[in-house]
């Protein structure tokens, strides 16, 4: 399936679909496969609500490209993961996107403890986490090309950590912080 969104608007998400033992989520959970083209569109949490934008789950591939994603926000007593997206054992393929304010116990903008993660010409700033990796969290396979870290905060791994296998090229970090 494919989902394109209207070009240039943002979206403001005030309410919680589904919730789990991982968190809450704005959308369905993601089962299958979905490509979302977001043509420069912007989902943003409403601030009166905590919540992550998507959780993709076991064989489901997840492809976002040319999105933002703001101010998500998922962590309940800063034990919950993923402020923007959680990998729960997917595919989640991100290209051209903006991931900006995100929150969360781990991973301030995306979580993904397992599968399979490849992000290509995209930008974090400004993320926090609670525990570690302000920008990405995780493990399994992470691939990073031709992307911007810049301004992430967490306790541990101010910018990515990662106990899979890593490989970044071609991508910058400027003013990431980490507490220890």
């Amino acid at each position: 399936h494919t989902l394109v969104l209207s070009r240039g608007c943002t979206y403001t998400l005030t309410a919680t679909n589904n919730a789990d033992a991982t968190g809450d989520n704005a959308l369905p959970k993601i089962t299958s496969h979905l490509t979302i083209n977001g043509q420069a569109a912007v989902l943003e949490r409403q601030a009166a609500a905590d919540f992550r934008f998507f959780q993709a789950e076991n064989t489901a591939v997840l492809s976002i490209s040319d999105l933002t994603l703001k101010n998500g926000r998922n962590a309940v007593d800063n034990k919950i993961d993923g402020g923007a997206i959680f990998n729960n054992g997917a595919t989640l393929n991100i290209s051209g996107c903006t991931f900006s304010g995100n929150y969360a116990g781990c991973g301030g903008a995306i979580y993904s403890p397992s599968g399979a993660l490849t992000i290509t010409n995209s930008t974090f700033s400004g993320n926090e986490d609670f525990l570690g990796g302000g920008a990405i969290f995780g493990g399994g396979s992470v691939v990073i090309s031709n992307s911007v870290f810049s301004g992430n905060t967490a306790a541990e791994a101010g910018a990515i950590g990662v106990w899979g296998n890593l490989t970044v090229t071609d991508s910058s970090f400027t003013g990431n912080t980490a507490q220890r």
